[in-house]
């Protein structure tokens, strides 16, 4: 079973919130490590010449979601979220282990996604590819030129004279009261 926290009472959730929270959790404990996956991300699924469904959460193995025990309305939007034996959306919530007085409705508004391939022909030959990465290249040259003749001296902070800009002085300090000028 997955257990919401408190957090998620009358609150919007998407199936893929909770997938990237288990993913968390399994990489973090040894001991979910060793269960077996309960809940996966599938999508891209094949369903007819050049369609494809989006993608959507898998509870398995007969896994459930426990929502907090109180009484709340749930949203669940984003991803569909089913089972793998065939239930989607409030059905794939478990609601035997609340208390008696506690009542939960859902709101379950998956996106409506197809994914569609088209085939287009392209004309660019390997010809063409060596020409586009030469002037790709013949354009960044100069950039690289410039950049290596910048000044490091810690790791990843850029050296730089904030007093001088254009061979002219700068005045004052930076600050609210004595902002960077031109002239005393």
């Amino acid at each position: 079973m997955i257990y919401l926290h408190p957090d998620t009472v009358d609150s919007v959730i998407e199936p893929i919130d909770i997938y990237r929270e288990v993913r968390t959790l399994r990489r973090l404990s040894t001991d979910l490590k060793a269960c077996s996956n309960f809940i996966s991300m599938e999508g891209y699924v094949n369903i007819g010449p050049g369609k494809y469904t989006e993608r959507y959460a898998i509870l398995l193995d007969g896994t459930r979601i426990v929502p907090y025990d109180t009484t709340q309305t749930l949203e669940i939007t984003g991803h569909k979220i089913i089972t793998d034996d065939g239930k989607e959306g409030e059905k794939c919530f478990d609601l035997s282990y609340l208390s008696p007085s506690s009542a939960v409705s859902f709101i379950y508004t998956p996106k409506q996604v197809e994914v569609i391939t088209v085939s287009v022909g392209s004309s660019v030959t390997p010809d063409d590819i060596t020409d586009i990465g030469q002037e790709v290249a013949s354009r960044l040259d100069p950039i690289k030129a410039k950049t290596d003749q910048m000044v490091f001296t810690k790791n990843n902070e850029l050296d730089v004279n904030v007093r001088s800009k254009n061979n002219a002085t700068l005045y004052g300090e930076g600050i609210k009261t004595n902002r960077w000028r031109g002239s005393p």
